[in-house]
């Protein structure tokens, strides 16, 4: 709900990654980097993993620099990509072997 989110920092959410990316994107304010954009995991309430985009932006809200971030699942996204790249081995296969 609104209210779970509202407030919380994104390490809730984030599965661990070697980059670095929580900090990346705390820091998006001082980069100088207006905006920037990120794929992950992230964690649902029920402990799923789901891939989601994160596009974050940097505004001047009353004076003060703020990070506004959009969040979005991909998972549908990134299984038909990775059926499309099946798809495209097999028949790439496929046409080397008629090719003989």
């Amino acid at each position: 709900s609104t209210d779970e989110l509202i407030g919380r920092g994104i390490e809730i959410f984030a599965s661990p990654k070697p980059h670095g990316d929580e900090k990346a994107l705390r820091e998006i304010p001082v980069s100088g980097k207006q905006t920037v954009e990120n794929e992950r995991k992230f964690l649902c309430k029920d402990h799923t993993k789901i891939d989601v985009e994160i596009r974050s932006r940097r505004m001047d809200w009353d004076g003060r620099d703020i990070v506004v971030s959009i969040i979005r699942d991909i998972s549908e996204r990134k299984k038909n990509e990775q059926s499309l790249a099946e798809s495209e081995a097999r028949f790439r296969a496929f046409a080397e072997s008629a090719a003989d």
